[in-house]
C-alpha cells in the first residue's frame, strides 16, 4: 500500500511538474510573441517615421521647385517687358531702317557705323584731292575761268583744230566708225564730272560751290589730319580766293 501511495504521488509530483513546464514554456512563448510583437511595432513605427521624413522631404523639393519656377516667370516677364513690342507690318514693304535695326546686335551696329566711316572716307578723299588740284592749277594759271570758253563744254575744246584732229586721230585708232568728234564732246558733256569738275574746266563759281558741298559733307573733319593742305584749300577757299585769284 504504501508503495502504490508513494507511486501515486511520485506521478502526481511528475504530473505537476510537467504542467510546471508547460506553463513555463507557455509564458516563454507569450512573452517571445509579445517580443515579436513590440519589434514589428518598433519596425513599423520605423516605417512611418522614415515615410514622414520622405513625404517632408518631397514637399520641401516641391516647394523649391515652386519658387523656381515663380523666379523663372518674373524674369520672364521682366525680360519680356524689356524686348521690343511686336508690329505687324506688310511683308512686301521694304524693310524701313529703324525697324530693321531692332533685330541688330550692338557689333553689328558697331561693324556697319566703321563701314560707313570708311566709305566717307572713301568716297571723300577723292574728291577732296580732285578740288585741291583744281585750286592749285588755277592759282599756277593765274587768270579767271568765269568767261573760258569751258562753259560751251568740251564742244569749246574741240573748236580748235588741234584738240578736233586729236580726238579724230583717237576715234579712228578706237575703231569707233560713224562716229564724229563732234558726237564725242556730246558724249563727254553729258558727265556733269567731265563738264565742270576737271582742272581745266573749273571755273571760280564752281570751285566755290564744290569747296562749300565738301564742307557740309563733313569732309574736312574726316579728311583735315591725312590731307591737311587740300582740307586747308576747302575750308579757307574764300580767302584763298580773295587773296589769290585776284
Amino acid at each position: 500500500m504504501m508503495m502504490m501511495m508513494m507511486m501515486m504521488m511520485m506521478m502526481m509530483m511528475m504530473m505537476m511538474m510537467m504542467m510546471m513546464m508547460m506553463m513555463m514554456m507557455m509564458m516563454m512563448m507569450m512573452m517571445m510573441m509579445m517580443m515579436m510583437m513590440m519589434m514589428m511595432m518598433m519596425m513599423m513605427m520605423m516605417m512611418m517615421m522614415m515615410m514622414m521624413m520622405m513625404m517632408m522631404m518631397m514637399m520641401m523639393m516641391m516647394m523649391m521647385m515652386m519658387m523656381m519656377m515663380m523666379m523663372m516667370m518674373m524674369m520672364m516677364m521682366m525680360m519680356s517687358s524689356a524686348k521690343p513690342q511686336a508690329v505687324e507690318v506688310d511683308r512686301n514693304a521694304l524693310m524701313q531702317p529703324d525697324y530693321e535695326l531692332q533685330f541688330k546686335s550692338s557689333t553689328d551696329l558697331v561693324e556697319k557705323s566703321k563701314e560707313e566711316l570708311a566709305f566717307r572716307k572713301r568716297v571723300l578723299r577723292r574728291d577732296v584731292l580732285e578740288f585741291s588740284a583744281r585750286v592749285c592749277s588755277r592759282v599756277i594759271t593765274d587768270r579767271s575761268r568765269e568767261d573760258s570758253p569751258v562753259k560751251a563744254g568740251m564742244q569749246g575744246f574741240i573748236s580748235k583744230d588741234g584738240n578736233r584732229r586729236k580726238v579724230d586721230a583717237f576715234l579712228s585708232a578706237a575703231g569707233c566708225k560713224g562716229l564724229s568728234a563732234a558726237d564725242f564732246a556730246a558724249a563727254a558733256d553729258t558727265d556733269y564730272g567731265t563738264r565742270n569738275n576737271l582742272a581745266h574746266t573749273s571755273t571760280d563759281s564752281v570751285l566755290k560751290e564744290d569747296a562749300e558741298e565738301l564742307i557740309q559733307c563733313g569732309a574736312v573733319k574726316l579728311l583735315k589730319d591725312t590731307l591737311p593742305l587740300a582740307c586747308m584749300l576747302i575750308e579757307k577757299f574764300s580767302l584763298v580766293k580773295d587773296h589769290l585769284f585776284a
